[in-house]
């Protein structure tokens, strides 16, 4: 989507608050948020991305709630130096200025010699684990163009887990670093909570998403809220309509990672949390669709030794072990 000339990337449609004055960005076009528990306005991996012309570009934005949030500025592919590293944006509109590189041909080199997928011109503003408004661009500067992106697209579908929650920074989450690792732009649809599996999520992904691949972490936020029975007319149907929409990518279905009722009942095949991994497997193996590929979420995170202090979430180093083990896996299919 693009506003005032820069993209507003993962963001399907912005939403004006008259009382502000600025723009909500939704990961999710609102006829199917409606549809949605989740706050599609937590902006998890949108960027805001533009070239630009002027020496400096400021964007006014603001963080909505109270607070600050402390957002990340790349050059393509190259993080910045720590002179433009973070940007803070309070809970009133906030001026964040962003100059042009002044070692840009610098930056082709070590885009070139590595082979990155984005071009160094492309500035890009890495927002946080929070909601925005947006109120205006100054300065000039023109939307990237394909050619300056990344040619392959990564959708990741989940819970506050995907979304990035203690990932510490945006960066760090298993979505963007597998997006780093093979070259290709990721689609964030990680939702705090409320990864509910809706029959209206699904048709959207599988109607209106290009991706060439995608994961699907399936099940935690449905422990508390359904039955094993409703929680496997759930995967059936998601996954399911996911995959033959799109017989071309390859679909990796991952469920529960270690989590707290795992510290005592793990090898408890009647605990509700391995009871929703057998779901998971059993579905995906049964639809026998040559692009579907289950990974056993405790094969992507196990033990007590990752949970964070609150004993759902991965700590970051729970964090980067989904990050290295998805990629091991993923390795193998693409």
């Amino acid at each position: 989507m693009l506003f005032r000339g820069i993209e507003l990337h993962n963001v399907r449609e912005l939403v004006y608050n008259e009382e502000s004055g600025g723009y909500k960005m939704s990961r999710m076009p609102m006829r199917v948020a409606e549809k949605m528990t989740a706050n599609t306005f937590a902006d998890a991996g949108v960027e805001l991305r533009f070239v630009p012309i002027s020496d400096e570009v400021k964007i006014k934005i603001k963080k909505s709630g109270a607070g600050v949030s402390r957002v990340v500025i790349f050059y393509g592919s190259i993080q910045s130096g720590w002179q433009n590293l973070y940007k803070a944006i309070y809970d009133e509109p906030t001026e964040i200025v962003i100059p042009r590189s002044k070692r840009i041909d610098t930056l082709h080199e070590i885009t070139r010699q590595n082979d990155f997928p984005y071009s160094p011109e492309v500035v890009r503003v890495v927002l946080q684990n929070a909601a925005y408004e947006i109120y205006d661009v100054i300065g000039e500067c023109v939307p990237p163009t394909p050619d300056m992106l990344p040619k392959k697209k990564y959708l990741a579908y989940g819970s506050s887990i995907t979304h990035g929650s203690l990932a510490v920074i945006q960066q760090n989450t298993y979505v963007f670093r597998i997006g780093e690792h093979f070259n290709a732009d990721p689609l964030n649809f990680g939702f705090a909570g409320n990864a509910c599996l809706e029959p209206e999520v699904a048709d959207y992904i599988a109607d209106e998403c290009e991706f060439d691949f995608a994961t699907l972490e399936l099940g935690i936020n449905l422990l508390n809220k359904i039955e094993v029975d409703e929680f496997e007319k759930r995967v059936r149907y998601f996954v399911k309509r996911i995959a033959e929409a799109h017989p071309e990518s390859k679909i990796f279905c991952t469920d529960i990672f270690y989590m707290s009722a795992d510290i005592t009942e793990l090898n408890n095949p009647e605990s509700k949390p391995n009871r929703f991994r057998k779901v998971v497997k059993d579905v995906t193996a049964e639809f026998n669709l040559q692009n579907v590929i289950y990974l056993p979420g405790l094969s992507i995170m196990n033990g007590s030794r990752y949970l964070s202090e609150d004993t759902t979430h991965p700590n970051a180093r729970g964090v980067e072990e989904i990050s290295r083990n998805f990629i091991s896996y993923m390795e193998r299919c693409l």
